[in-house]
């Protein structure tokens, strides 16, 4: 069945004088003289104008786009892969951009009509129809399915974004905007922005999305198991960073809710069906009071919350000013906005949550003027909206003044570069860095958090990759067993992991080409395994050695009788300090022996030394041992002097 808007004559009058009334007063007017550009040149400067504001777009189409009083009061421009662009003919202002999507005029000849965002049409005898993608027209005002209007962050000019944008991109969940409850759909996306944000006691279990069960029975809003599908629940999914349409939105019974709060006089519409059997929604809509009065309502009813943090401000007859708008978005707050069809947009309420400026070009008369707009979630399909600002005559916010007190650690530790935290007061959950990084980012040079069982070095964090574990980074985390280090890590600071008694397994990948002294010192449970192809390092009997076997770098969990190999000349700083496995040790050809190489081996019990030349000891080598020390007989005197003391 075919619908359309029937727009009476007084009605397209009166429609005439109010858009008239909107360019006069709230866009830049010029004089023909002063901007005398036929046609052809309009379409022209347009497509040059694109090209300067949003780089080298091919152009597909250019066109003009019509009033109801059937003038060419605007210049379509649509890109082959990056979206459109609508300008007002008169003084070439932006008025609606998006660089992914297009609009759904049809590619023939007809007449095509622009009343503003969302309002494409054309006309069919004396009536205009709504056109979609799909079929060319649909029924008003439902634009859920089409009208994909994008204004991507990346890469955009001039652009303010609230720090937490990625919640408004993701699409959350929310009900299906039917006639008249935009208001409610955009109070329902404010809800679940500050429920996510600011107050996890804004929006109940029930009401938000992987299907809460209570399946235990004890009301734990973060137990996985009281979930269907715990995965899409802010409060149950295992990395509180997870933003999805569904962790970030609420389902169709908050909404429901929403609406009994936002427009009350709702529940005494009566619903009708149309031709197909299809259920037609009506509502009476919501003003500017209702969706305040509600949005207290929800706010006092769930969390106590004081009456002024929701405020709102209209204006009548003409855009409202956008520097209060801004403000709120400089301040990292989402907020309400209305378009209102007196100023030639549409009676319409969306969440605002960034706005970007555009500059009149060299050649234009209003040359370096700027006018602003703002980045809208339009409660329909499109999350990434640009609206011009002269379309907008009130806003409403909301101001969480609840502080999060962060003093419950889960012990959850996430995605392998954070734990999880929880304010004890409203559950909110966010994580915190696991590790310590050096100035540049690429280095772990410490723990915030004591690790506990198989820990995996990650390879990134903050985007940025680890090529480095640093100097006691990981020493005395005496919970660790297991370290599986990543592909990027190519050096092992000293004493690294010193003290960490319960590891018992670390292999050294190929990529390994330097590990400081004392990497382990104190690993006496340690299984240490190289990489077979790994250039600079080998193990044998859980003995680090250079690839050579010249030098003895590390000990790990060593039979309590060690027989050093023949081959190793130097013994490294602190190689077997700390090791309480070790009983009895026989050197023999060894020329030199690093500071602290035996210190604190507690159950060290005999040192053999079979070489005629005594070795260079390092400082404190054998410190804190009580030991007997074997040599040559005819050398005992120099062995004697060599570790006296």
């Amino acid at each position: 069945m075919k619908t359309i808007v029937k727009l009476s004559k007084k009605w397209l009058t009166c429609m005439v004088i109010l858009v008239s009334m909107f360019f006069a007063v709230c866009l830049v007017t010029v004089t023909a003289d002063a901007y005398a550009y036929n046609y052809l040149d309009n379409i022209a400067y347009a497509e040059m104008l694109s090209k300067e504001l949003f780089g080298e777009v091919e152009v597909r189409t250019s066109e003009y786009l019509y009033d109801f009083d059937d003038s060419p009061a605007y210049i379509h421009v649509d890109f082959r892969e990056h979206g459109y662009a609508i300008y007002f003919r008169d003084t070439m202002e932006l008025i609606e951009y998006a660089p992914i999507g297009s609009l759904p005029y049809d590619d023939d000849e007809c007449k095509k009509y622009y009343g503003g965002p969302t309002e494409y049409l054309k006309k069919e005898d004396s009536s205009f129809v709504k056109m979609s993608s799909d079929s060319g027209q649909y029924t008003s005002p439902d634009f859920d399915v089409n009208n994909i209007l994008l204004a991507d962050p990346v890469g955009s000019k001039s652009a303010t974004y609230i720090p937490n944008a990625q919640y408004f991109v993701s699409s959350p969940t929310h009900g299906k905007n039917v006639h008249g409850t935009c208001g409610s759909v955009a109070a329902q996306l404010l809800l679940g922005y500050n429920n996510f944000y600011n107050d996890r006691r804004i929006i109940s279990p029930e009401y938000l999305n992987g299907n809460w069960n209570n399946f235990n029975g004890n009301n734990d809003i973060y137990d996985p198991t009281n979930y269907n599908t715990p995965g899409d629940n802010p409060n149950a999914c295992n990395d509180p960073r997870t933003i999805t349409a569904q962790t970030a939105g609420s389902n169709n019974d908050f909404y429901n809710y929403v609406i009994q709060c936002v427009e009350p006089s709702a529940l005494s519409c009566v619903d009708t069906t149309d031709s197909n059997g299809n259920t037609l929604h009506s509502h009476n809509g919501s003003s500017l009071g209702d969706i305040m009065s509600g949005l207290r309502t929800i706010l006092t009813q769930q969390t106590g919350a004081d009456k002024d943090v929701v405020k709102a401000t209209s204006i009548l007859f003409g855009s409202i000013d956008s520097q209060p708008i801004k403000s709120e978005i400089d301040a990292g707050r989402p907020l309400i906005i209305g378009m209102h069809e007196k100023l030639g947009g549409i009676n319409h309420w969306v969440v605002g949550y960034g706005y970007q400026e555009y500059t009149y070009k060299t050649g234009h008369p209003n040359a370096g003027e700027t006018y602003s707009g703002y980045i809208v979630h339009s409660g329909w399909s499109q999350n990434r909206m640009w609206i011009n600002e002269s379309w907008c005559d009130s806003y409403l916010t909301v101001q969480i003044e609840h502080e999060h007190s962060l003093n419950i650690d889960t012990q959850h530790d996430v995605g392998g570069d954070a734990r999880e935290l929880r304010c004890e007061e409203c559950g909110y959950r966010t994580v915190d860095e696991l590790y310590t990084l050096n100035a540049s980012g690429d280095t772990i040079i410490g723990c915030n958090y004591d690790r506990v069982g198989s820990i995996t070095i990650p390879a990134q964090i903050n985007k940025k990759d680890i090529t480095a574990v640093g100097d006691s980074a990981f020493s005395n985390q005496y919970g660790i067993t297991s370290i599986i280090l990543s592909n990027t890590i190519e050096s092992i600071g000293e004493r690294a992991f010193e003290g960490c008694s319960a590891l018992t397994a670390l292999s050294i990948p190929a990529n390994i080409t330097s590990i400081g002294d004392g990497a382990f010192a104190g690993c006496d449970s340690l299984a240490i395994r190289v990489a077979a192809n790994n250039p600079n390092y080998t193990a044998q009997d859980n003995i680090l050695y250079n690839k050579h076997k010249t030098a003895l770098l590390s000990s790990g969990n060593v039979t309590p009788e060690v027989h050093i190999l023949q081959t190793v000349e130097t013994i490294a700083t602190s190689a077997f300090q700390g090791n309480g496995k070790l009983q009895n040790v026989h050197i023999e050809h060894c020329t030199a022996l690093g500071k602290f190489a035996f210190a604190d081996s507690e159950n060290l019990r005999a040192a053999y030394f079979y070489s005629y030349i005594v070795p260079t000891l390092g400082n404190a080598a054998f410190a804190n041992n009580d030991f007997t020390l074997y040599a040559p007989h005819h050398l005992q005197g120099t062995y004697h002097s060599a570790f006296y003391g």
